[in-house]
């Protein structure tokens, strides 16, 4: 065989070989929130700061409005209205959890615009909440943003920023 013939044979092979699925896979999450980012472990609740909830990332909110981070569904809206799990649609869970012991403002400074089974797209509003009422009834706003199925993912990568604007992106879940 000359080297004309096989030239030709590799550029027969190259051309006939079907698509290869990418080995990761990954799926980015947009901020719901704009603030100040923080590590989970500086939240001060152990259930978050510990990750027994899953891994994520922490926002002390400037703007009270949370935004949807994915295309999904809503799961859950509690009943007080200071927090949300949605399910994109690439599968992860997340949780959205405005303040710490908010729930104990029994929805009081929480409105929120979805409600559950409901379809959102990123960027569409899912709670509105009046940050300085939350703040003078001597409630912390810090956000965690939770990755509740945490377990099906190789990794959860975080932002390296020390700031986001709502829509930035925030987390990465790899697969």
């Amino acid at each position: 065989m000359n080297t004309t013939e096989n030239e030709k044979n590799m550029d027969q092979s190259e051309g006939s070989a079907s698509p290869v699925e990418p080995i990761l896979k990954k799926e980015v999450l947009l901020s719901p929130l704009t603030g100040e980012v923080k590590s989970l472990t500086e939240v001060p609740d152990p259930a978050f700061a510990e990750g027994a909830m899953g891994k994520g990332i922490a926002i002390v909110p400037t703007v009270g409005q949370v935004l949807s981070p994915v295309n999904g569904t809503v799961g859950t809206v509690l009943k007080s209205g200071h927090a949300v799990i949605l399910m994109s649609e690439n599968g992860g869970e997340i949780l959205i959890h405005v303040g710490i012991n908010t729930v104990q403002l029994k929805g009081q400074h929480f409105t929120p615009r979805v409600k559950a089974g409901d379809h959102v797209k990123q960027g569409d509003l899912l709670i509105d909440f009046d940050l300085e009422k939350i703040k003078e009834a001597g409630y912390n706003p810090i956000t965690p943003i939770i990755i509740s199925n945490t377990a099906d993912y190789l990794d959860v990568i975080e932002t390296t920023n020390s700031s986001v604007t709502a829509q930035d992106k925030l987390l990465t879940l790899v697969v």
